[in-house]
């Protein structure tokens, strides 16, 4: 696959499926440095996990590069210079709920760790705990009206 890097412009927080070329699974992040490079926050292992920079091809892996949309609080040449400056840097340590790439991309751009990813896992979570709930509550009222409820 080719990437072509005009599309991207310098600051932009940049994103590929983990899970290079099927495209699916959960997204790597990164910060495009303006002239083919990437500040992305990668490792084998958590005590391994440090502030990379690759070329783009190398970041996309097969994969399609594509653009977050998020809000920038800084211009692209202080987005650049808050992750160049975490180069080499463990970032605080990893953790997959609380600080990953994304929460470093995010934060190189708008200044906070934020990851719309977990984000939306935990809404995923409480909603499939609000089901678990109303159908616990179901069965334990039928129970209770001596009703059956699967089967005869």
């Amino acid at each position: 696959m080719e990437i072509i890097t005009n599309e991207f412009k310098k600051g932009d927080v940049l994103y590929v499926s983990v899970i290079r070329p099927a495209g699916f699974g959960p997204l790597h992040y990164g910060v495009y440095d303006g002239y083919g490079g990437v500040f992305h926050f990668n490792g084998i292992t958590p005590d391994t996990a440090f502030i990379h920079y690759s070329l783009l091809k190398d970041f996309a892996n097969g994969g399609t590069v594509k653009i977050d949309p998020c809000v920038k609080s800084f211009s692209p040449d202080e987005i650049v210079e808050r992750a160049s400056g975490t180069l080499g840097d463990n970032f605080g340590g990893f953790n997959l709920l609380t600080n990953n790439c994304e929460h470093f991309a995010k934060w190189c751009a708008m200044g906070v760790r934020q990851s719309t990813q977990i984000i939306e896992q935990k809404k995923n979570i409480v909603n499939i705990g609000d089901r678990l709930t109303r159908l616990s509550n179901k069965v334990s009222q039928s129970i209770k009206n001596g009703m059956r409820i699967f089967g005869n």
